[in-house]
């Protein structure tokens, strides 16, 4: 098997059938000759077998593992230990990738050897068209349009790659699954139900640790299935409140930055001058924010003795 170029890790936990055989329907379509690229299912703890929902006995490599921790950290981890490349490419079981994406990903990693880890630009596919009043909110939901190619060897979000269709080298993930015991990561992550994020920048950001890159690379591209659930008001609040306090958590553990509490009088008159300004929706979001941030201060403070 050395001449495998490519591990192409789906993970699932309690997929939607339709959304799930669509993705493997797109895996099928790439234009990567079969023999170059392996297919791991990761099985996460679903409650009806993975296994019975989808067919891929068109691929020579291709198999389904059951992971019973349920987590994404867990399930990629699993996934990590069966691959035989030195190139995961992580996908959801909602991204449909572009034919070309598998080729792509390989044409950027032999040409930008100094990257660690990197994704593309997505669309989303929406069950209905969404309401107007989430247009600032959907790129929480791993939409992005790039106008450019992006790529730095620091902390940087605006070249952060995505966790749908993410591309990581194997010395990263050795590096990666080596410290993700470090006690504050079991605070954060997506598991089951649960909407905390975080582990893909957390991935992503470990690159770093270890002198490499993080890139965006127009060339690839997926789009990404949205069932109605996240339009739902009361999904996006919880979702930016989980998103900020992983965030925070994250800038943490590769900073060491210590999240400064908010209670300043400054602060808090900044904060209520944007009030002022801002609409009712604008405002019930940025209490989101304040409940997500206020969260990770009190979390990490507690951590360090501080708190």
């Amino acid at each position: 098997m050395e001449n495998i170029r490519v591990s192409v890790i789906l993970c699932t936990h309690n997929p939607r059938p339709d959304y799930i055989n669509r993705v493997i329907g797109a895996l099928a379509k790439q234009t990567l000759d079969y023999n170059s690229w392996e297919l791991i299912v990761v099985d996460n703890a679903s409650d009806a077998p993975v296994r019975k929902m989808i067919e891929i006995d068109w691929h020579p490599r291709a198999k389904i593992v059951v992971e019973l921790e349920i987590g994404t950290r867990h399930a990629r981890n699993r996934g990590y230990l069966e691959m035989q490349s030195n190139l995961a490419i992580f996908v959801d079981d909602d991204n449909i990738l572009d034919p070309e994406y598998l080729q792509k990903s390989m044409e950027i990693a032999d040409k930008h050897q100094n990257i660690g880890v990197w994704s593309g630009q997505s669309t989303g596919e929406f069950e209905t068209t969404p309401p107007s009043w989430t247009e600032p909110y959907l790129k929480h939901l791993a939409i992005r349009k790039l106008d450019r190619d992006y790529w730095a060897n620091y902390l940087n979000y605006t070249s952060q790659p995505f966790g749908a269709g993410m591309c990581v080298r194997r010395n990263v993930l050795n590096h990666f699954f080596f410290i993700s015991d470090f006690p504050l990561r079991n605070h954060f992550g997506t598991s089951g139900v649960e909407l905390s994020r975080g582990e893909d920048s957390d991935l992503a950001f470990s690159a770093l640790n270890i002198g490499m890159g993080i890139g965006l690379f127009r060339s690839l591209k997926l789009d990404h299935l949205i069932p109605n659930i996240r339009l739902k008001e009361d999904y996006l609040l919880r979702l930016i409140e989980e998103t900020t306090y992983s965030n925070v958590i994250v800038r943490y553990l590769h900073l060491k930055e210590i999240p400064e509490s908010r209670k300043s009088v400054i602060g808090l008159i900044a904060r209520k001058l944007r009030c002022i300004n801002n609409t009712a929706m604008e405002n019930k979001f940025e209490q989101a924010r304040q409940r997500g941030y206020n969260r990770a201060h009190i979390l990490i403070k507690k951590e360090i003795g501080l708190g």
